[in-house]
């Protein structure tokens, strides 16, 4: 709006929506929601990457972010660097619809350490290399 009020047109903008079908997208397989761990055990994370095939192998970054009461995300001292192949035989259970297709996913074993015990945290997977950039959190 201009200085004083009415409808004067300061700028456009224009709008790209890239839809895909759901066996393509990039999303956690597990957790796919707010999970409760116990700290010193073990638990499969599992994850897709957009467009990935059998037997891909890829370097990531996982990064644990405290999430505090208003939803905002801040760095914790935890994260590691792991290198994964893409299968559809490790078979998680899928959440969400994936268009009757299986999807290739990735898997790390992590043990939850004692620094994020009591926290509310939110995983975030930072690809490495030649991959879409937009890291995938829950």
């Amino acid at each position: 709006f201009g200085p004083g009020g009415g409808t004067d047109i300061v700028g456009t903008a224009e709008v790209q929506l890239d839809v895909a079908p759901p066996n393509r997208a990039a999303f956690w397989v597990y957790p796919f929601q707010a999970t409760d761990f116990v700290v010193g055990e073990t638990y499969d994370l599992y994850w897709t990457v957009t467009n990935m095939k059998e037997g891909t192998l890829m370097r990531f970054n996982l990064t644990a972010m405290a999430v505090d009461g208003h939803g905002h995300l801040h760095p914790t001292s935890w994260q590691t660097l792991v290198k994964e192949t893409c299968s559809t035989n490790s078979n998680p259970e899928i959440m969400r619809y994936v268009g009757g297709s299986i999807p290739c996913t990735f898997k790390y074993a992590m043990q939850i350490p004692a620094d994020l015990a009591n926290r509310k945290v939110a995983l975030v997977a930072s690809w490495i290399g030649n991959a879409p950039s937009v890291p995938h959190r829950i």
